[in-house]
């Protein structure tokens, strides 16, 4: 395994890059330049892309919306800033566009398969010699449902997404928490998870570790969810918990981890 981190102020870009048996996996940060045009984000990935022959498999974009997209075509409207919704205009009748930064984890020498739910994509799933991974993204619930119900929602879907390619939450090492006024209902969020968790099962095993992030969507519903999942292949890989005593627990709920 080479795992390789670079960080170049000049190009504004941080980069770690692992390459193991049948993957080579990269993570990198674009963030935007003063005086650039927003699109070139979008042009220094597609160059990543190339430069690497690499695809896609998660991607998150900072800035004034916690916008969350599966592949780069979905986000490429934001170079033209056409009809883009991130789009704003501003007094002299320019267009800026809010987004200030790319997070994207992309695969090179294995093929990526994208997940289907409702006639959407959801996620992308791809493999090494050691596992196959799930990765979901923009977990989107009923916006009109209340903010109780779309939690649930939300872990209904990952659910059935996870069902599709052959796992289930007791393969979900991570997740992400997209929650709107995330303080005011804190307790309600962790109530309904906890009881999903106990129905699943999940408390018995290893319970996935969690960011939980205030931030709107452009949806307009109370929380977006994503995760990673990881089915291991044979004895080669094993999924644990790792300790992280510096970290700082804000859960009323002791099972929580994050």
């Amino acid at each position: 395994m080479i795992d390789q981190m670079t960080d170049t102020h000049e190009s504004k870009q941080l980069s770690r890059e692992i390459h193991r048996p049948g993957c080579r996996e990269s993570f990198q940060m674009f963030l935007s330049r003063k005086r650039d045009a927003p699109g070139n984000m979008f042009n220094r990935l597609d160059e990543h892309l190339r430069d690497h022959d690499g695809k896609v498999v998660r991607m998150d974009s900072i800035g004034l919306f916690n916008t969350l997209g599966t592949t780069s075509l979905q986000q490429r409207d934001c170079c033209d800033c056409g009809n883009c919704p991130l789009n704003t205009v501003d007094g002299d009748g320019t267009r800026n566009c809010p987004v200030t930064g790319l997070y994207v984890q992309t695969v090179a020498d294995t093929p990526v398969e994208p997940i289907w739910l409702d006639g959407r994509i959801v996620g992308t799933t791809y493999e090494d010699d050691h596992a196959r991974y799930c990765q979901l993204n923009g977990i989107h619930p009923d916006a009109c449902s209340p903010r109780g119900e779309q939690t649930r929602q939300v872990l209904e879907q990952m659910e059935s997404a996870l069902r599709h390619v052959g796992m289930d939450f007791s393969h979900v090492i991570r997740t992400w928490f997209f929650n709107e006024d995330i303080l005011d209902w804190y307790d309600e969020f962790n109530q309904v998870r906890d009881g999903f968790f106990t129905e699943r099962g999940v408390f018995e095993g290893l319970v996935p570790a969690s960011t939980g992030v205030g931030v709107t969507n452009l949806k307009g519903g109370a929380i977006v969810g994503s995760l990673t999942a990881v089915l291991p292949k044979n004895g080669t890989a094993r999924i644990q918990a790792i300790p992280s005593p510096c970290l700082l627990y804000t859960s009323p709920s002791p099972r929580d981890r994050g």
